[in-house]
């Protein structure tokens, strides 16, 4: 007959005596493994196995720096003890002055130049101004519909009295 190997869950007493946690490593990878062995809700002994990498990282340290950590504190500092001393962020808003003005966007510059429009007497700007808006929103606005974007715009009822529907794109007469 064969002998079987004996598990760690096989040599278990019912005693809740668990072998205890082990370290290995690490190795010629820096893998370092723990084995840990606890018992879950149901009674039952688990087995945990966790691998870690470990990596040296060199850190360059100044001579002035070593020496300007060993001297003497001063002021308030020497009242404290060294791990006292630990930085804080401060939640105060300090607000900053900005020393050249902020660039003002494309439609700020064009609404700033419209008010310099309106405010002096040239009528021609102002006017030549409102056209070229206006024929911008009539091209946004066919080039939808070309699209199937925006529906047809709505026609004026007809009048009474009127022989058939104008053509489109010609104005109508005033009236009298």
């Amino acid at each position: 007959m064969m002998k079987s190997k004996i598990r760690w869950g096989d040599t278990l007493d019912d005693e809740d005596a668990l072998p205890p946690t082990t370290v290995k490593g690490p190795d010629s990878h820096g893998i370092k493994i723990t084995t840990e062995y606890f018992k879950n809700d149901k009674g039952e002994a688990i087995k945990k196995v966790t691998k870690v990498k470990v990596v040296n990282v060199e850190k360059k340290v100044y001579k002035v720096t070593a020496e300007r950590k060993q001297w003497k504190r001063f002021g308030l500092a020497a009242k404290e003890s060294a791990d006292d001393s630990v930085t804080v962020r401060h939640v105060e808003d300090i607000p900053f002055e900005r020393i050249r003005p902020a660039k003002a966007t494309a439609q700020e510059k064009k609404f700033t130049d419209m008010q310099a429009a309106l405010q002096s007497a040239d009528k021609q700007t102002i006017v030549g101004s409102l056209k070229d808006v206006l024929y911008k929103k009539r091209m946004e606005r066919e080039l939808l519909r070309a699209k199937g974007l925006l529906a047809e715009a709505e026609k004026p009822p007809e009048e009474e009295g009127t022989a058939g529907p104008k053509p489109a794109g010609l104005p109508s007469a005033p009236k009298p």
